[in-house]
């Protein structure tokens, strides 16, 4: 058992991570949308996606080019997608501050989709807004297109992970069943 661990060991010491934790800039720039107008300065950009839950990370950068006392940020997404937002629906923002909001959103069903941010900024005479959306394509294992280098990194994790707890259960039980046959076998010799 010693032996096998320490070939798994050695094994994940020397694989090159490098390779799997590589992803080009081509990629990483079609991951980030941004819009600009009088009233706000918005960044979205899709951060990664858990291996856990198959959920998507998204980062809303906020920099104010007013000053808003009451703002509402608004994640749409389509039926298909659920969407849990990381902050409360209505923030106070100031002048050339930059604020950082994020949102998890759980993909349901494989197609291609807009996700949109809406913030409105509530004033007493108007509003202002302003939107901005990002095109997501989900494949049939509801992975986003092009698949997350973290998210491939977390399932090499999860399943080596797994795989030890499943070697640890199995010596186990070698282990409690050899202590048990050996005290059922002293229960069961008839005394002499």
């Amino acid at each position: 058992m010693k032996k096998i661990l320490l070939i798994i060991i050695l094994l994940l010491t020397f694989t090159p991570f490098s390779t799997i934790l590589a992803q080009d800039n081509e990629e990483e720039s079609n991951l980030i949308s941004t819009q600009e107008n009088r009233y706000f300065e918005l960044t979205l950009e899709k951060i990664t996606q858990s291996a856990f839950d198959k959920s998507i990370v998204y980062e809303l950068t906020i920099k104010p080019l007013i000053d808003s006392p009451r703002t509402q940020i608004t994640w749409v997404a389509p039926l298909s997608f659920k969407t849990n937002p990381r902050h409360s629906e209505f923030v106070d923002l100031e002048i050339d501050q930059t604020y950082t909001y994020k949102a998890n959103i759980k993909p349901l069903k494989s197609g291609t989709y807009d996700i949109s941010v809406s913030v409105v900024s509530w004033q007493y005479d108007t509003n202002y807004t302003n939107s901005i959306s990002d095109t997501v394509v989900i494949n049939g294992s509801l992975l986003v297109e092009p698949v997350f280098s973290e998210y491939t990194t977390g399932v090499i994790i999860i399943t080596v992970i797994s795989l030890l707890l499943f070697a640890f259960l199995i010596w186990f039980v070698i282990k409690l069943t050899k202590k048990g046959l050996a005290k059922a076998k002293k229960w069961l010799t008839p005394p002499t």
